[in-house]
């Protein structure tokens, strides 16, 4: 993915930096697009560091959640991501919850709720894994899925109110 993404930014700064004219185009075009969606064109690239301390916070949480309890159970427990990006969402972004959602984000919470009770009440711990383990890797993993939404919000925030090219 990285090696991809390194790709189209070498093709992307090759056809800017070494031809004046493809750079007048990008920069009209993006000139005229921020103007059409009252957009600023010109932003302070600080904004974007605040998404990438949170994703360094929330990928250091994920990790060390991984580390205490099974995988199975983390992997289950990162569908949470739903319920919380859709209820961050309502609260930054003012995005209204439809009941298709609301219904989506019930059964993913009562999902989430049956694996955290059976991770810790119903399943002996096997593999070296202990229950006060399990349940700090599921706080750990509560905090991961709060930071990830509101990463995901505040980038979407950003992204609305400058215009920053792909």
């Amino acid at each position: 993915m990285f090696i991809g993404e390194f790709g189209n930014l070498i093709i992307f700064f090759g056809r800017t930096v070494y031809s004046p004219t493809a750079t007048r185009k990008h920069l009209l075009a993006m000139d005229e697009e921020a103007k059409a969606n009252k957009q600023t064109l010109q932003f302070t690239k600080l904004w974007i560091a605040i998404p990438c301390l949170i994703d360094m916070t929330a990928s250091t949480c994920s990790l060390l959640s991984l580390l205490l309890m099974p995988a199975s159970i983390n992997t289950m427990f990162n569908g949470g991501i739903i319920v919380f990006t859709t209820l961050i969402s309502r609260l930054i972004i003012k995005k209204p919850i439809l009941r298709h959602q609301f219904l989506g984000c019930f059964f993913s919470a009562v999902g989430f709720v049956i694996v955290g009770i059976s991770a810790t009440v119903f399943k002996p711990m096997e593999d070296g894994y202990t229950i006060q383990g399990t349940i700090l890797g599921i706080m750990l993993t509560l905090v991961y899925l709060v930071l990830v939404s509101f990463q995901a919000n505040i980038e979407e925030l950003i992204v609305r109110k400058n215009a920053i090219d792909v």
